[in-house]
């Protein structure tokens, strides 16, 4: 025969004895472990920004060498052909070339 379904069994307050939230060691290993993860990740996360900053200002530093670069080329090409008018539409920053080498030299 078919024993009778189980009903839920109601909430009850055991005074005076240890809690079932598991063994003491268990517990310890796992605090110890959550506090090594948040640690891993705090060092990941300086890691991170610090990568970041250094993009950020290797990126400035490139800016302002392809500005020098482009300002060089106008100089140039003013003097060397001074009966030709410039076209300074060419020379705005940031162009669509403005991140690629230059292929004439």
């Amino acid at each position: 025969m078919d024993a009778p379904p189980r009903t839920a069994a109601s909430p009850t307050v055991r005074l005076g004895e240890r809690s079932p939230r598991g063994f003491f060691l268990f517990r310890l290993c796992k605090r110890a472990k959550l506090k090594w993860l948040r640690l891993k990740y705090a060092s990941l996360l300086k890691k991170v920004k610090k990568y970041y900053e250094s993009m950020v200002k290797e990126v400035g530093e490139g800016r302002r060498t392809i500005e020098s670069f482009q300002q060089r080329m106008l100089l140039e090409t003013s003097f060397a052909i001074p009966v030709m008018g410039l076209s300074f539409t060419s020379y705005n920053y940031p162009s669509a070339y403005a991140l690629e080498r230059p292929t004439l030299f």
